[in-house]
């Protein structure tokens, strides 16, 4: 009986090991050769060049308040940079969703930029270990008045991209009116 208990007691330990470390089982190392938007990066390794989506945060999109800067903050803390990629899943977009550390740096540069007060923690996305500190940080960030956090009501990319949509939809509608 005893040698039951200790093969089980084995299997569950090895089955611990690869969930707790899994995550970093396919990182990976390349370069930052591109910014797209400040959570959405090009990263050349090898002989090819993947797109990576910034895992659990969001920042303006272009024509919202805040893009440029939190572009320029993106390409000056990553661009031709060393970069290590741990993926944690493709989203339906297809991107690879990712942490990702700058070579020689503590932080994720996903909290980098929230940090800066130049990202949101998704809500309904950001459901790591590490979003706690994540959101920790956005709210310290808001409170002290940083970054976007510095208009008392900032409108988030999801609801930004939504109105916009609405706004065009409007737009044709009323353009349809007009010409009848």
């Amino acid at each position: 009986m005893p040698q039951k208990i200790g093969s089980a007691s084995f299997f569950v330990l090895v089955f611990a090991f690869i969930i707790l470390f899994h995550s970093h089982c396919g990182a990976w190392q390349g370069k930052v050769v591109g910014v797209q938007d400040s959570d959405l990066l090009l990263i050349s390794h090898g002989s090819q060049t993947d797109r990576v989506k910034l895992y659990g945060i969001e920042s303006p999109r272009k024509g919202q308040p805040f893009w440029q800067q939190s572009q320029v903050l993106a390409s000056h803390l990553a661009l031709q940079k060393i970069v290590e990629v741990t993926p944690l899943y493709v989203g339906s977009d297809g991107l690879e969703n990712a942490l990702v550390r700058i070579e020689g740096v503590k932080d994720y540069l996903n909290l980098q930029i929230i940090t800066y007060g130049l990202a949101w923690v998704k809500p309904k996305e950001c459901s790591a270990h590490i979003c706690a500190e994540w959101r920790a940080m956005e709210s310290l960030a808001q409170s002290k008045a940083i970054g976007l956090w510095i208009d008392p009501n900032p409108i988030p990319p999801w609801q930004w991209e939504k109105e916009q949509r609405h706004k065009i939809q409007e737009r044709r509608q009323s353009q349809g009116k007009t010409s009848e």
